[in-house]
């Protein structure tokens, strides 16, 4: 029965997807339909300027996080630090980026000596955007790739960042360290005690933290202004969409050809022109860069950290679809800034996703991927379906604004706030925000709607700086 249903809703999703591979050229693929377009500049209401702050940067830590996000590792760039910054209301007037640059090996292995060669290319080029380079060291075990000294070299930097920004006339008001590692925390509270605020940013996690007072939550605009992405790829919520489109098709999906990226333990990682990642069990010998025809026969979450779908790829053409275990669900309210809770398929089951923030609201069809996991079933999100429900009379070009906490309206669970620069009231849950205030400025992300038809957001900072008066 949900076989039949799930071809009576995702029938025009196969005629679709073929359209878009054989008609779109690659560099005229703004978004897929059902996801939000990411602009590329954001609505700035920041009327007494922006906050100097100093910029930290775990390079290595954010990669991983695009990987979460985007479905592939990027690096960050000093400029793309930059622009996303300005979205809180910061200008990086300093920048100190942590890359494993050197090894104390005498021999390093040929793929040491690959990756060191790829970071010293990376750090000139963030050398060339006026960023402060801290070289660590690269070493090897059992096969991965560890940086060391790195993060004593980050913390290090926060400190010193700290007893500057006590001094007269110090350029800069605030550090901003873009890492999610707790490793770094002492530091933060070696800063405060200095008087200096420290925001750790990062794309979840941090603002669940209770230590942690200061934080910036990346959404996916953000992120994807600090790891800009080649030029001919769609990542992200975009990929997404394609790949939600794919595992809900009737026809057997044939994307373009594959690209051999690496292998091991007897599983080979390819990637094609549409960015898209899958992996295959392969049946012969394959080097780096060979080029396979493969068919899509079902998905399978990224391993290390469970947040992106991956498809299983296979040469045989497949003989079913949709994928299995892939249902649909209905959006029906954002939990906290991270996190959304979902009706899957025709039944009352219900489950909470991790979820970009601003990318989804009440009422859109979603995809996800339903499997066992010790002796319980976990659900995972893959990617909108259709188009997204539009809020009427959001005036904004993005899905995200600057706010400020009103003098009145407030609820024991929600604060009032109103959009800096305009007359649009949104209420935002006071979890997280145990320290804020009337006059409190806040970034946030449009979740909904409620039932008297104000406007409701989920936080993405806590209480923003303010341009120090002279």
């Amino acid at each position: 029965m949900w076989r039949v249903v799930r071809h009576l809703c995702f029938t025009t999703c196969a005629t679709d997807l073929q359209e878009r591979w054989t008609s779109i050229p690659v560099n005229d693929q703004p978004h897929i339909d059902g996801s939000p377009t990411l602009t590329s500049e954001f609505y700035l209401p920041f009327p007494n300027g922006l906050v100097r702050c100093a910029v930290v940067v775990d390079t290595r830590n954010v990669h991983g996080q695009a990987r979460k996000v985007f479905g592939r590792g990027l690096r960050p760039s000093a400029e793309g630090i930059r622009k996303a910054l300005r979205q809180y209301g910061l200008d990086a007037v300093e920048i100190y980026a942590g890359v494993a640059t050197k090894t104390m090996s005498n021999a390093p292995s040929p793929q040491v000596q690959a990756a060191m060669a790829d970071n010293k290319r990376f750090a000139q080029r963030l050398a060339v955007e006026d960023a402060v380079v801290l070289s660590g060291h690269l070493a090897e075990r059992n096969g991965e790739m560890e940086e060391k000294q790195v993060d004593v070299l980050l913390a290090l930097q926060v400190a010193d960042l700290a007893d500057r920004a006590g001094q007269l006339g110090a350029p800069f008001d605030c550090i901003v360290v873009l890492s999610e590692d707790m490793d770094l925390m002492p530091a933060y509270e070696f800063a405060a005690r200095r008087g200096v605020d420290v925001y750790a940013a990062a794309f979840d996690t941090i603002h669940t933290r209770p230590e942690q007072k200061s934080w910036l939550l990346l959404d996916e605009a953000a992120l994807s202004a600090i790891c800009p992405a080649p030029a001919n790829l769609t990542l992200g919520a975009p990929m997404r969409s394609q790949i939600a489109c794919m595992a809900t098709t009737t026809a057997p999906v044939h994307p373009p050809v594959w690209k051999v990226e690496s292998q091991r333990n007897g599983t080979v990682t390819l990637s094609n022109s549409r960015g898209l990642t899958g992996t295959w069990s392969k049946g012969r010998s394959v080097r780096p860069g060979d080029r396979i025809d493969l068919y899509a026969v079902g998905l399978h979450m990224e391993p290390r950290s469970q947040r992106f779908p991956l498809l299983t790829l296979a040469e045989a053409r497949p003989s079913y679809s949709p994928f299995d275990n892939v249902e649909q669900a209905e959006v029906l309210h954002w939990v906290d800034p991270t996190r959304v809770r979902v009706r899957i398929g025709v039944t009352d089951t219900t489950a909470n996703l991790t979820a970009s923030p601003g990318l989804l609201f009440p009422g859109q069809r979603i995809a996800v991927l339903r499997e066992d996991v010790k002796n319980r079933t976990a659900t995972y999100y893959i990617g909108p379906l259709g188009d997204r429900s539009v809020l009427p009379d959001w005036p904004l070009p993005e899905t995200t604004a600057v706010v400020q906490v009103d003098t009145s309206g407030h609820t024991a669970n929600t604060w009032r706030t109103k959009v800096e620069g305009l007359d649009l009231a949104l209420m935002v849950p006071k979890r997280y925000l145990s320290h804020a205030v009337a006059g409190t400025r806040l970034r946030v992300a449009l979740a909904g709607r409620a039932p008297d038809g104000v406007f409701i957001g989920q936080p993405l900072s806590c209480c923003l700086p303010s341009v120090r008066k002279t």
